[in-house]
C-alpha cells in the first residue's frame, strides 16, 4: 500500500499526523500480487531453511536506484523491460502514482527469430550485438532487413503499450527512464525516437549503485 495524499477539511496534506480536522480522506496506490506466487516463494525459502527478512517491490527499489528525486518530483516513468514481462512506474511529486505490469518482454524476439531456424544462443547474440539495423559487417545466419522487421514489430509492441499506458495514467510525465535485459537491445535509441517522440529518454541499462552493510 503506497499513500498518495491525504485531505484534511479539503485541503491536502501529505503528513496529517497530529492535524485537527473535522474530515479527513486518504487516497492510497494498492500494489497486489497473486497469493500463489507469494506462498510458493515463502514455501521455497522455507525449504531451503532460510529466513526471509523482509520483502520489497522491485520497481521502487529499482526507482531508488536509478531515479533521482528531482526527476520523482517532476514526473517521470521508469520502464523495465523484462524476458516475459515490461514493468511501468510512473512517479509524481516523489510519489508512485502507478505501476503496472504488461506480459510482454524481449524473449519474444529471441523466440521470432529462433522461427528461422537458428540456435536460441545465436539469437539471444543477433538480439543483443546486432540489434535493429546494425552498423558494418552485416553478414550472419540472419539478413539484416528480416532482423529489423522481427525487432521492429516485438519493441512497437512494447513500446506502444508502454506509452498508452502512460498516456492514460493522466499523470504529468516528461522523463522515461528504460532499464531491464531488454532495454540492452543495441541500438534502441532508434526505435524510442520513433515510437517516443513527445517523451526525453533515457536508457540506464547496467545501473550502478553502492551497498552497504554490517
Amino acid at each position: 500500500v503506497v499513500n498518495q495524499e491525504y485531505r484534511l477539511d479539503g485541503k491536502i496534506d501529505n503528513n496529517p499526523i497530529g492535524a485537527p480536522t473535522m474530515t479527513i480522506e486518504g487516497n492510497y496506490l494498492n500494489i497486489i500480487m497473486k497469493e500463489q506466487y507469494l506462498k510458493q516463494l515463502n514455501d521455497s525459502f522455507a525449504q531451503a531453511k532460510i529466513e526471509i527478512a523482509d520483502s520489497f517491490n522491485a520497481a521502487r527499489m529499482d526507482a531508488d536506484i536509478m531515479l533521482s528525486k528531482d526527476a520523482r518530483r517532476n514526473g517521470c516513468a521508469l520502464v523495465n523491460i523484462g524476458a516475459e514481462t515490461t514493468t511501468i512506474a510512473i512517479y509524481n511529486n516523489d510519489i508512485l502514482r502507478m505501476q503496472t505490469v504488461l506480459p510482454l518482454g524481449s524473449r519474444n524476439i529471441t523466440l521470432d527469430l529462433c522461427s528461422e531456424h537458428i540456435s536460441y544462443d545465436e539469437a539471444e547474440e543477433i538480439k543483443i550485438t546486432r540489434g535493429y539495423k546494425p552498423q558494418g559487417n552485416e553478414n550472419g545466419p540472419i539478413d539484416t532487413e528480416l532482423t529489423n522487421s522481427i525487432i521492429n514489430a516485438r519493441m512497437s509492441e512494447i513500446l506502444q503499450n508502454a506509452r498508452y499506458q502512460i498516456e492514460e495514467s493522466g499523470e504529468f510525465v516528461s522523463h522515461i527512464v528504460f532499464t531491464g535485459g531488454g532495454s540492452k537491445l543495441k541500438n534502441l535509441d532508434m526505435l524510442l525516437q520513433e515510437f517516443m517522440p513527445n517523451f526525453k529518454t533515457e536508457i540506464i541499462s547496467e545501473p550502478n549503485f553502492n551497498l552497504i552493510s554490517s
